[in-house]
């Protein structure tokens, strides 16, 4: 007998894409989680400009295999991979059939790197956090690196796979950059958590931490005051209805003064902006 408990069908707008969204930050990843050339939407995206083009982990120079991803919330995606992925599956579900350990060129048994990444977008930088754990008998010695590149184009030219540079003093900083390349020691069991922030700079209205605590706060005073929905008989639709609650409380724009952040953008990921049609269209299908 087939089980459909806790099932729930999905729809994508964009199934080869997934984006996660804080105001007026947006990130944009293929399904490996990467941003890169096969999507030409994908990026970290401040105030429509793209502050990021290329956002891809490495280990010892190579893309770790993906096994899942997921998006947590709005605001949060999740990936997780292993590395060496297997070459040659020798039978049964592990692809493994006997006792013997294969490995890949740099001595590394394969599967035997687990990698959990998530990227948490908040409404003025990105934060990238990776967990690295070895599962194989033997300590390992790791090449952990990223590899970052920014075009400042905005979202509609990248859109229509015309990229400019308008020649704006834009800037991409990374904090620490050290993070962006680490040789790593891993015991056996061993987890190593690499982590940076992603802080866009030199626009008209940078926000500062304060400024993003700020609206974070706002924005959770506001949340508060929402009506909660609860049915014992049907958990099924009571989720349904707090998903739809938890995405449209998603959507305040959080720029500006401070009476104006709850005001709505127009949809994501495309049109992460404020048009004046679509607040009053949210307000009456909110009501």
């Amino acid at each position: 007998m087939e089980s459909r408990v806790g099932h729930m069908p999905s729809a994508a707008v964009r199934p080869d894409t997934l984006y996660a969204w804080s105001g007026p930050s947006l990130l944009v990843v293929n399904t490996r989680g990467e941003c890169a050339e096969d999507q030409r939407l994908t990026g970290y995206y401040f105030r429509e400009t793209r502050f990021l083009r290329t956002l891809q982990l490495r280990v010892n120079g190579h893309a770790p295999w993906p096994c899942e991803a997921a998006s947590i919330a709005p605001d949060t995606l999740a990936f997780t991979y292993v590395h060496p992925e297997i070459t040659e599956p020798s039978g049964g579900g592990t692809g493994q059939a006997g006792d013997e350990e294969s490995c890949d060129r740099d001595g590394v048994p394969e599967r035997a790197i687990d990698i959990r990444v998530t990227y948490s977008v908040r409404a003025g930088w990105l934060d990238v956090h990776a967990a690295i754990a070895n599962r194989s008998r033997r300590k390992l010695r790791l090449a952990v690196s990223w590899t970052i590149g920014a075009d400042f184009t905005d979202i509609q030219e990248a859109e229509a796979s015309k990229p400019k540079d308008h020649g704006l003093p834009y800037r991409t900083r990374i904090e620490p950059e050290e993070a962006l390349r680490r040789e790593i020691d891993l015991s056996p069991q061993q987890i190593e958590e690499v982590a940076f922030r992603v802080w866009p700079s030199g626009t008209a209205a940078d926000l500062t931490a304060e400024d993003v605590a700020a609206r974070r706060a706002a924005l959770e005073r506001w949340r508060a005051g929402f009506t909660r929905i609860d049915v014992p008989g049907n958990r099924v639709a009571e989720r349904i209805v707090g998903d739809n609650i938890r995405d449209f409380a998603s959507f305040p724009l959080l720029d500006g003064d401070s009476e104006v952040w709850l005001a709505h953008q127009a949809g994501m990921p495309l049109y992460p902006a404020f048009f004046g049609r679509d607040a009053v269209t949210a307000g009456w299908q909110a009501a």
